[in-house]
């Protein structure tokens, strides 16, 4: 594959950094847009990039367009959750980051374009548009709040878009005091350029000489707005994706020149909310170990893990590791534990009891292929853990207590379908569990060399969503009457 690009376009950072992520070889070809000799338009008519070049000299632009394709070439570092709820959350996400780049980019050309003149101009135009900015990164600190990643506790698209927003927004208006006004934010920003893919993409510095918006002959300083006021969000995503939208299209004034900004709204407090800002949670903190330790732990194993570079990544110590957790064994089983309550806490949020069985039945089978692909981290901790032997999973009363509500999921469906005259009768639940986990998992444990030894692709949608089917039928006919 081919990527033409700039390497201070936001969107063209956003795609590189996704080829990282999901460690895709490619090569990448800069094109000037702005220069006479531009070749893009060779590839996209629309003479814009990112435009990414196929094996077959076919081109994809359009950075949601080309990061949607890539996400589904390889299981590594699942970006975009493959439907529902979450996938909508996550493409919220990037819509408002590419919403705010978008009006930075019209404010910025406004001011900037040599072929207008500077009568041409339009401040109410360039006003308009920081107001989007402004708007935008207030809805990103809201819906960001306390959570250490846009979307849940783990890397996804969402914290790529919003992450290539901010280092644009930090490369052409250093002006902006946003990391002052949204401390959080800054926090995401700082963790995300620990990470090779966002270390490697960053813009340069500017060039000397360069005028940007606010030196520009009759454009005013585009600060901030100040204005803000208590977060509405409350972790709900029904009020986010309302706030997001209204956010990237109602108007914010941005303050004249000399003008005070407003004052802020004081929030009020909260005995149940954290304040803002705050440095000393040790719930916060241990969350953000786990997530990195379980990265590391999947990647290398509990002999490969090094305690010192989870330290590093999450900016604690060893030592601090070590008091919340004891010991790297520690640290390895709580990932353990914690993994499993995840996957096992949306289970019960599927409300199986509401469906006919075999409705859900078809759910749940469904579901933990999902989860499964869309989870390789969890695969390999598994992988992992049986290399053990299952030694620290039998350490862990927690982990049997939380599977214990899963096989009462299954039995209660079964149960349902058997008094109903639908399934055949004297099945045994963790059979039939151990069933549907051995068909998904296989899915993802053995792509990499399934696909090697029959020179079959299981990474295209139209595959995946072919052995999503395959499996839910295949369990679905084994339990019918």
């Amino acid at each position: 594959m081919k990527l033409i690009g700039s390497t201070t376009s936001p969107y063209v950072r956003k795609v590189r950094i996704v080829l990282a992520e999901k460690k895709l070889d490619y090569q990448f070809v800069q094109d000037n847009v702005w220069g006479e000799d531009t070749t893009v338009t060779a590839s996209n008519p629309l003479g814009k990039v990112p435009c990414l070049l196929m094996e077959g000299a076919e081109a994809v632009f359009d950075s949601r367009v080309i990061v949607e394709y890539l996400d589904t070439l390889s299981p590594v570092g699942k970006l975009i959750p493959s439907s529902g709820r979450e996938r909508a959350e996550v493409k919220t996400w990037e819509a408002l980051a590419d919403g705010a780049m978008d009006a930075g980019i019209l404010a910025r050309m406004e001011a900037t374009w040599v072929h207008r003149s500077d009568e041409q101009r339009c401040q109410a135009w360039i006003d308009r548009q920081m107001g989007k900015v402004n708007a935008a990164l207030k809805a990103m600190s809201q819906g960001l709040g306390d959570k250490p990643y846009c979307s849940g506790i783990h890397l996804s698209l969402s914290d790529i878009a919003v992450g290539c927003a901010l280092g644009w927004l930090e490369f052409r208006y250093p002006e902006l005091a946003w990391r002052t006004e949204y401390p959080n934010l800054g926090k995401l920003m700082d963790k995300l350029m620990q990470r090779a893919s966002f270390a490697d993409t960053k813009p340069g510095a500017r060039r000397p000489g360069h005028q940007g918006l606010a030196h520009h002959p009759g454009a005013s300083r585009p600060g901030l707005s100040a204005a803000g006021g208590a977060g509405i969000l409350g972790g709900r995503s029904g009020l986010w994706f309302a706030y997001a939208w209204l956010a990237m299209n109602e108007p914010v004034r941005t303050p004249l020149v000399g003008e005070p900004a407003p004052r802020r709204t004081a929030r009020k407090a909260s005995a149940a909310a954290p304040e803002r800002g705050r440095v000393n949670d040790p719930d916060r903190t241990m969350a953000n170990i786990l997530e990195v330790a379980t990265a590391e732990f999947a990647d290398k194993g509990l002999a490969g893990a090094r305690i010192d570079e989870i330290a590093a990544l999450t900016h604690t110590s060893k030592r601090m590791i070590y008091y919340y957790f004891g010991s790297k064994e520690g640290l390895y089983l709580a990932v353990l534990e914690e993994a499993y309550r995840r996957i096992r806490q949306i289970e019960t949020s599927l409300r199986l009891e509401d469906m006919e069985p075999e409705a859900a039945l078809r759910t749940l089978v469904g579901f933990t292929f999902d989860y499964q692909l869309d989870n390789p981290d969890f695969i390999r901790l598994v992988m992992n853990e049986n290399m053990h032997r299952g030694e620290f999973i039998r350490r862990s009363a927690t982990i049997q207590e939380l599977n214990v509500p899963a096989i009462n999921a299954v039995q209660a469906v079964y149960e349902r379908g058997v008094a109903s005259g639908v399934f055949r009768p004297h099945m045994d639940p963790i059979d039939l569990h151990m069933s549907i986990s051995a068909l998904c998992f296989f899915n993802v444990a053995n792509r990499h060399t399934f696909s090697a030894i029959f020179k079959r692709s299981l990474d295209e949608p139209e595959a995946l969503a072919q052995r999503r089917d395959s499996i839910i039928d295949m369990v679905v006919r084994f339990v019918r009457a």
